[in-house]
């Protein structure tokens, strides 16, 4: 009963009450299908979504709780056993508190942090599939206080007025700030699997212990020894997927995610099967190259199926 209540596991405890192997994992970590998660402690962030373009900050507040890592950084924790990032993804943007909307910054935006900022309130912000940033501070820049040392040196010699400070001309053009921050760091050790992750690729029964290993190794390797088969309905295991990352959101409120993520956010549609999603059907290409069309009706209907 109180393995039910888990949602997400350490390594140590997949092997040993699953039989689930580390080399296992790390195949779907290395196909981008499962990514690590991690307990984040109560942390000053920036929060937003990423695009293409940059990140786009939609206010700051703290979180505590779940956080997922890139596939990237998943893949790192195999190499080095610990890694620092600068965003993490929200599992439980619940936990967001005391939020602020306005730009804490006096830098201009676009800069190297972010590309934008588009202020929103809470409610609409925990909708999202939200990226948080460690919360930084602005700082003289290197250029600035190597101008600053210049003017100084300037000021005590003979000829200052045939001097010119070369660091002047790029405080000038990149400005005198810079953000200084400590990145987020994990470790291996403390790397752990969500249970709703875990379930999307049939690795463990969302609400039963396990398949038995046995079971699950032979589907994997029927007709192909070295890759699973892939689904033959690839948009029942997106719509499950997307039911995991939002388990409490109502169909028109999943459907609404997609519409505005699903071009932008590997999480949504790992197998990167969506064309477009439209206000009442989706397009998507299946594994044989063919486009096919879900009514939003027949997705609601999906969805109450699969809760």
């Amino acid at each position: 009963m109180v393995e039910h209540s888990k949602r997400y596991f350490r390594l140590n405890e997949l092997e040993k009450q699953f039989g689930i192997l580390p080399d296992e994992i790390r195949y779907h970590v290395e196909a981008k299908k499962l990514h690590f998660s991690f307990l984040l402690p109560s942390s000053h962030v920036l929060i937003g979504k990423t695009t293409p373009k940059g990140f786009v900050g939609y206010g700051s507040g703290y979180y505590e709780g779940l956080i997922t890592v890139s596939p990237a950084i998943s893949l790192s924790l195999f190499q080095k056993e610990t890694v620092k990032c600068d965003a993490v993804f929200l599992r439980q943007a619940t936990n967001i508190t005391r939020w602020q909307t306005d730009y804490p910054f006096t830098m201009p935006k676009p800069n190297k942090l972010m590309r934008d900022w588009n202020a929103q309130d809470l409610d609409f912000a925990q909708q999202q599939l939200l990226t948080a940033k460690p919360y930084p501070k602005e700082v003289a820049s290197g250029y600035a206080q190597l101008a600053d040392t210049m003017d100084m040196l300037i000021s005590m010699g003979d000829h200052k007025k045939d001097v010119t400070n070369p660091f002047s001309k790029v405080v000038n053009k990149q400005g005198a700030l810079a953000f200084d921050y400590k990145p987020f760091e994990f470790l291996l050790s403390d790397a752990c699997l969500l249970r709703e992750d875990l379930a999307r690729l049939n690795l463990i029964g969302s609400d039963t212990a396990s398949k038995p290993q046995a079971t699950r190794l032979s589907t994997q390797t029927e007709g192909n020894s070295s890759k699973p088969n892939r689904s033959t309905n690839q948009i029942n295991d997106l719509i499950k997927n997307l039911i995991g990352l939002y388990p409490t959101k109502s169909a028109a409120a999943l459907w609404k995610i997609l519409q505005e993520n699903f071009e932008d956010n590997d999480e949504i549609d790992p197998g990167s099967i969506l064309d477009e999603v439209g206000d009442t059907e989706l397009y998507w290409t299946d594994n044989r190259g063919q486009e096919k069309r879900l009514a939003y009706k027949t997705f609601r209907n999906k969805v109450s199926e699969y809760k």
